[in-house]
């Protein structure tokens, strides 16, 4: 689940989401819940889910391995 983020360098949020993509994404995770979606957001492929669709979607990846610690600044040039 991505939380709210707030910095007091301008865009400093949009930087640290683009890295929770990233590190996401290279640990294998298949989805990120931002609870709201705004045009920044769906500019990065976010769209707007109803509930049980959520639950449809979530069920099968709950038993997924994945690894937040799988990136490492040292293995991305």
């Amino acid at each position: 689940f991505g939380e709210s983020m707030f910095s007091r360098v301008a865009d400093a949020s949009k930087v640290a989401l683009v890295h929770l993509v990233a590190r996401l994404n290279y640990g294998g995770f298949k989805l990120l819940d931002a609870q709201f979606v705004n045009p920044h957001l769906e500019r990065l492929g976010a769209i707007k889910m109803a509930k049980a669709e959520y639950h449809r979607v979530m069920e099968p990846l709950l038993e997924q391995n994945a690894d937040f610690f799988a990136f490492a600044a040292d293995d991305n040039p």
